[in-house]
């Protein structure tokens, strides 16, 4: 005799005719259909900011589909740590068993900030200066970096917005205060 310990479908039955189990062995994995559950692995870098609750989102055909996380796994196994999310009420009906989607978290409020495209420019300067573009010259300024996401730093010295910069590879420039630009 079989019982399981809730109602759904049955997946991963990986049984073999005559094979024993002991009592409260695992047999294989119920799936329960009443909705989907997302596990995003997420980089050990978040788990402090990362917390029960905190929204985020999925885009899925075209849509933006709300989440919410309500269960963090802090056991960081290979620099990641696991995040259980719930699709809000009503949403994410049309999906199918075994997706991979990309999550959006939200970890902090919207603020406006001066931020500068991610160029190679980075490498030879740490984020510490760059060429700031002036008519037909670039001239060397130190500034000062914050956060940052895989497209953008948040510059918190040295730029006022709508100021070019040259984000392009300071290389052969590291020891030249201004770039005589030619177009």
């Amino acid at each position: 005799m079989v019982t399981a310990p809730d109602s759904g479908r049955l997946t991963s039955f990986d049984a073999i005719l005559g094979q024993n189990f002991q009592p409260g062995q695992s047999m294989g994995k119920i799936d329960n259909m009443d909705g989907y559950k997302l596990v995003a692995q997420v980089d050990e870098f978040y788990l402090e900011r990362l917390a029960e609750g905190q929204k985020g989102e999925v885009e899925f055909k075209g849509r933006v589909l709300p989440v919410s996380v309500t269960k963090i796994l802090p056991e960081v196994k290979n620099g990641r740590f696991q995040a259980e999310l719930q699709f809000e009420a009503g949403q994410g009906k049309e999906l199918q068993q075994g997706l991979s989607l990309g999550v959006k978290l939200i970890l902090s409020a919207k603020q406006k900030s001066v931020v500068l495209p991610k160029g190679a420019f980075h490498q030879e300067t740490a984020g510490k200066w760059v060429f700031v573009v002036s008519g037909s010259t670039a001239e060397r300024r130190t500034i000062r970096t914050g956060r940052e996401n895989p497209f953008y730093h948040e510059v918190l010295e040295g730029l006022k917005p709508g100021e070019r910069v040259v984000t392009s590879s300071y290389s052969q420039y590291t020891e030249i205060e201004i770039l005589h630009i030619n177009k």
